[in-house]
């Protein structure tokens, strides 16, 4: 003896389906959203808990009168962590913008200061309305260290 079962049974079927595909893709895209980057910090002294040091100067701004001139800023960083920690790498989203000394070891408790460089090569975009570059550094284990913003702000002294 067959049993039917009905059109009712199909439709439930499909929408617990819907459903599932529904969640896993509202869950992949919340858990991809906050695990991919942090936020960044926006008062100095604080720090993000994804990360090892705390900057005391984020964003770094660097005022520019001409925009073929360089110039630089501080950012200090404090490693919150109980162990050393070393820099050795910077990955910015300009390469008109450069960080030194690196690398860079900073014990427990300890602040470093590195430069923050900018040098605008003659084909560099305009720069007249500025221009905002994230700046990520890498400990020598490959983690992300530090991420902050250098803005450039082009106008008069």
């Amino acid at each position: 003896m067959q049993v039917y079962r009905g059109p009712r049974v199909f439709c439930a079927a499909v929408s617990m389906v819907a459903l599932a595909v529904a969640t896993h893709f509202a869950t992949r895209f919340a858990v991809g959203r906050f695990l991919r980057r942090p936020a960044s910090v926006s008062s100095a002294g604080l720090t993000h808990p994804a990360f090892p040091l705390e900057i005391t100067s984020d964003p770094v701004v660097l005022r520019v009168v001409v925009p073929e001139e360089g110039r630089s800023a501080a950012l200090t960083l404090r490693n919150i962590q109980a162990t050393p920690l070393t820099i050795d790498r910077v990955t910015t989203s300009c390469p008109c913008i450069r960080l030194e000394p690196l690398p860079t070891r900073i014990d427990p408790d300890e602040a470093k200061t590195l430069a923050v460089i900018f040098h605008a090569a003659s084909d560099e975009r305009d720069l007249e309305d500025g221009l905002s570059v994230r700046i990520t550094g890498y400990s020598t284990d490959g983690m992300v260290a530090f991420q902050t913003l250098a803005r450039i702000d082009v106008g008069s002294e």
